[in-house]
């Protein structure tokens, strides 16, 4: 409880994110810690994590992902969306059986308040004193809140996938480039794109939609875990964590899929 307690009142701050995409580096059957090529601070630049909550009976909801799409093309890899289904919207039945829940998505839903979709919050930063989210019209303001010249961190990623177990690997190193006083933790979650399946535009039934950017699951916990035994990191230290997930008995497509890591502070 202590965790959704913090962000009912809003201490969790976001700090920094980044992505790595496709394709993965295979395993070696004598594996070994992976090394990082240096960093370069000036290379660093905060990045935008937007949080779409969404579902597949959400009639409105296509619109949003157009003007996520329109975000992507402003913004460009400075943006990483994230599509959480939950809500009543996202619920299944028969003209819609696929489920694209899962349990990080219906608590984060639920620890957010999300009222209604579509929603977003855009790097955990509350919109308004009564809500986190924004609605559609409002999201470039809720952008236009994050103030991107702070740099805390920097994340650098590396992902491995062995075919032969269906395992993914996903490596961060975490550079910590200003003072940070608050408890840190980092958050591995993985994204697929190009599911296709129905969804509900404009009451209309579109059997077959490409859904985009939707958050399969977590790496480490649906809140992440610290990086150190306190979670308390100095300034020009270096963290690296390695977490593994297995995509064994599982629908997703490794070919569509990547790794979001983002740090939180509480």
């Amino acid at each position: 409880m202590k965790k959704i307690l913090l962000f009912s009142i809003g201490v969790f701050l976001f700090i920094s994110c980044d992505i790595i995409e496709k394709p993965f580096i295979n395993i070696e059957e004598d594996h070994t810690p992976v090394e990082f090529p240096a960093l370069d601070p000036n290379t660093v630049y905060r990045k935008l994590l937007f949080e779409e909550y969404t579902g597949h009976r959400c009639t409105n909801c296509p619109n949003a992902h157009d003007r996520v799409a329109a975000l992507l093309i402003t913004y460009g890899d400075t943006l990483i969306p994230i599509g959480i289904h939950a809500g009543s919207l996202a619920a299944t039945n028969a003209e819609y059986p696929y489920d694209f829940t899962n349990p990080i998505s219906v608590q984060l839903f639920n620890d957010f308040t999300i009222p209604f979709v579509p929603i977003a919050i855009v790097n955990r930063i509350r919109y308004s004193q009564n809500s986190w989210g924004s609605q559609l019209p409002f999201w470039q303001n809720h952008i236009d809140k994050v103030d991107r010249t702070k740099k805390y961190a920097a994340i650098q990623m590396i992902n491995e996938f062995d075919n032969q177990t269906r395992e993914l690997t996903a490596h961060a190193k975490v550079t910590i480039l200003d003072t940070i006083t608050d408890i840190v933790q980092l958050c591995f979650v993985i994204i697929e794109d190009d599911i296709v399946k129905p969804q509900l535009r404009d009451g209309i039934r579109i059997p077959e939609y490409n859904h985009k950017h939707v958050l399969r699951g977590s790496l480490n916990g649906n809140y992440g875990a610290q990086l150190t035994l306190d979670g308390i990191v100095e300034k020009d230290s270096a963290y690296q964590k390695a977490y593994k997930i297995s995509f064994e008995n599982k629908d997703w497509n490794e070919d569509n899929c990547y790794v979001v890591v983002y740090l939180i502070n509480m």
